[in-house]
């Protein structure tokens, strides 16, 4: 048996960018979607929050008066019975109870809930349990001008005009609701009185209060003063709407296929907006980071089959391996490959249109012999370079002198030397340096340990984690869930998301137009 020194850390270092590379791209795409966020999927949330925190507040001075203070906890019970209850009307008010769609909180807390109302039982709304709607959407009602935040004050959640608005709205539709009361006092519901009062808290029934999709649509296009996105990230944001609705209005999809049909658009030329090109360079990089994770993943299991080695004796097992798997005979079009031929011949075997017409296969490439996932690593490197060529020549897309362009240039470099050579290069001055360097920054800043192996020497010692490689998540999915949910797209189950009347008309009439 052998033990490592980091036992038990195995569980809680998942999903970490142990590359430390990813924080680009995610800026990037930032810039594009203004305040929404990975975890920001549903709109409705962003009324729910300030109407729940101006009515628990309302109350909370009927009681104290002006010596009221803002209580978390009550208020985190307050999010807590809100959650349930939002949950449960959009589980019960779909027809035949569907799915709740994405991104609903609390639904993998409250599923025995959940069933016993679905099943004709009475449930009492549950305590203890969720609360998460405050972190999850407080950062997009900010940018968005809907609520700020004032610390040391009584009230510190402070709502703006836009987020009183919001409140007056659900305040008049929620008068005479049940549910409405059992937010702040808790109670007893059922299956009938949740589909009497579904439409005022399903994430799927914002059309049903006409003027909260409306101010709820103003909040996500137009910027005023309070708000804290400035005007030029609400240009960019709906800059970004309008294109992908222009997309969307020839056929259905979803936010990885339209990330994707920017990176082919741009890279054939055939759009060069500024649009585009965002999002060509948000994909190439998120393509470019997953070549060295890939490789990431190939030393990591490699050091730990062996229980410790050098990179040129990793390297030099590797070589032995020569038959190519069928993806990458299709990329270089042979049979096998030999560690020993110049880099360059890849270049020029590479078909240029490989994994422009279609999305890279993670699954697949991931399934590859840690040698083959390093010669993958090359190859997508070399397709990517050769790719996007003109465009970083022309600096349509920028040189940012990060860890795509440190890559393209070891690649480059070494194109005349053997593959067993560039490969150790890019392992030595990248992939093993940058995951070193970033991980121990941030052990060092008290984080949890992510190392995959540590050197001694030149040896690398394992710490027994295998590495993951993926594909980072993308916020425009939030995007289309949160314009489907107000009204302006629709999901088309099994093709992503469509574009409804409504959408055709913001679309037409100018409404996403820059100003």
């Amino acid at each position: 048996m052998q033990a490592f020194w980091n036992s038990g850390q195995r569980e809680s270092t998942a999903g970490l960018d142990i590359l430390g590379i990813r924080q680009l791209d995610q800026a990037l795409e930032q810039d594009w979607v203004a305040g929404i966020t990975t975890i920001s999927f549903r709109a409705r949330y962003l009324s729910l929050l300030p109407w729940a925190a101006v009515e628990f507040w309302k109350r909370e001075c009927l009681v104290a008066g002006s010596a009221a203070q803002f209580d978390w906890v009550r208020f985190n019970a307050v999010l807590q019975r809100l959650e349930f209850i939002v949950l449960a009307c959009s589980a019960l008010g779909r027809a035949n109870d569907q799915s709740v769609g994405p991104g609903v909180l609390g639904s993998d807390l409250f599923v025995t809930e959940i069933v016993a109302l679905q099943a004709g039982h009475e449930v009492e709304i549950p305590v203890g349990r969720g609360g998460a709607t405050y972190g999850t959407y407080i950062m997009p009602c900010r940018s968005f001008g809907i609520l700020t935040t004032n610390s040391g004050d009584a009230m510190p959640i402070q709502v703006l005009p836009r987020g009183a608005w919001l409140h007056r709205v659900r305040s008049a539709a929620c008068h005479s609701s049940y549910l409405a009361h059992f937010v702040f006092a808790g109670g007893i519901v059922s299956a009938p009185l949740i589909r009497a009062e579904a439409h005022l808290f399903s994430v799927n029934a914002i059309p049903a209060i006409p003027e909260e999709r409306d101010g709820l649509e103003e909040a996500l296009s137009k910027p005023f003063e309070e708000a804290v996105t400035p005007e030029p990230m609400y240009e960019r944001f709906r800059a970004t709407t309008k294109w992908m609705f222009g997309r969307l209005s020839q056929h259905p999809a979803y936010s990885s296929e339209l990330i994707a049909s920017a990176f082919r658009l741009a890279v054939r030329g055939e759009d060069t907006g500024k649009v585009c090109l965002a999002w060509a360079e948000y994909e190439l990089r998120r393509r470019a980071h997953f070549a060295l994770e890939l490789l990431l993943s190939a030393i990591t299991d490699a050091v730990i089959d062996a229980k410790g080695a050098t990179i040129d004796e990793v390297v030099q097992q590797w070589s032995l391996q020569s038959e190519l798997p069928y993806i990458l005979r299709g990329w270089i079009g042979r049979d096998d490959i030999s560690f020993g031929q110049a880099t360059s011949l890849l270049v020029h075997q590479t078909h240029q249109d490989d994994c422009l017409d279609r999305q890279i296969d993670v699954a697949q490439l991931r399934a590859l012999s840690a040698p083959m996932r390093a010669v993958a690593s090359i190859v997508l490197l070399l397709l990517l370079e050769y790719q996007v060529r003109s465009l970083r020549q022309s600096e349509q897309i920028p040189n940012r002198e990060h860890y795509m362009e440190r890559a393209f240039d070891i690649v480059l470099r070494f194109s005349d030397h053997t593959l067993a050579i560039c490969i150790r290069e890019l392992l030595a001055r990248v992939v093993v340096s940058r995951h070193l360097s970033t991980t121990l920054r941030k052990m060092g800043q008290g984080q949890k340990c992510s190392l995959r192996f540590y050197p001694e020497g030149s040896r690398l010692v394992p710490t027994g984690i295998r590495v993951l490689p993926s594909y980072s998540g993308d916020r425009l999915g939030n995007v289309l869930n949160m314009w489907a949910d107000i009204g302006l797209l629709q999901r088309a189950q099994g093709l992503g998301f469509r574009l409804t009347d409504l959408g055709r008309s913001a679309l037409t009439d100018g409404r996403l137009n820059a100003r």
